[in-house]
């Protein structure tokens, strides 16, 4: 495996529409595990059942803290990240090849996505 840069994007909340977006652009739903399908339905269709809370909250720091973060298996890189944070923020990321090119890399990870 080459090595990888992580790009990461701070949204300054939590926004059902971006996070839906940047699941369907980037992680590969099909082979993730339950916990992502279980966000899925607490934070962008708002339809969760108790086991999805249970789940959801299996994934968080502690009791009293919302703040967690998803690793996913990514459509077309290495990993998908998504991050909720204590402020309410969210932070969107992806584990993208980092060849020998490095500027070009950089380059490209800073163009917005389309």
């Amino acid at each position: 495996m080459p090595p990888c840069l992580d790009v990461y994007v701070r949204v300054p909340e939590r926004n059902s529409e971006i996070l839906g977006r940047f699941i369907h652009t980037y992680v590969n739903v099909a082979i993730s595990d339950e916990r992502l399908h279980a966000f899925m339905r607490v934070h962008i269709l708002g339809i969760a059942n108790d086991t999805d809370v249970k789940i959801i909250n299996d994934v968080r720091l502690n009791d009293r803290d919302e703040a967690f973060t998803l690793y996913l298996r990514a459509r077309d890189h290495h990993h998908a990240i998504i991050t909720f944070t204590r402020d309410g923020a969210t932070v969107l990321g992806l584990s993208i090849d980092a060849p020998d090119d490095l500027p070009e890399t950089l380059r490209q990870a800073e163009q917005p996505a389309e």
